[in-house]
């Protein structure tokens, strides 16, 4: 039996991201992802290289190669936790909002 659905529902739950904001970001089906929570099916490899982005967790952990959890970074910085926070936030954006984000942060960089 894989370890995989209940390494990635624990991985969630610590990142406090949902299912469905998972499947936002990876462009999928909430079922889809409840899918793989549940041990009915598994990502594709680049499915699963996508998640262990997202989650920030190498994907031996997830898949059970090894059993402690590892990020992907070896020691994560403020600016992955501030982009982390960001992308959750962005996903329950409207597309106005969006795009007043995007606006903002060209605004800001440009030199």
């Amino acid at each position: 039996m894989s370890v995989f659905p209940q390494r990635l529902k624990a991985v969630l739950e610590e990142r406090r991201m949902q299912q469905k904001e998972l499947a936002l970001i990876l462009g999928i089906s909430d079922r889809t992802v409840n899918s793989y929570c549940n041990g009915k099916s598994f990502p594709s490899l680049s499915g699963l290289a996508e998640i262990c982005k997202i989650l920030d967790v190498s994907a031996d952990f997830l898949i059970g190669t090894i059993d402690e959890f590892k990020r992907l970074e070896a020691k994560p910085d403020e600016v992955s936790e501030d982009i982390l926070m960001i992308r959750r936030s962005y996903v329950t954006m409207s597309d106005k909002e969006r795009e007043l984000i995007r606006e903002l942060v060209q605004t800001l960089t440009k030199s």
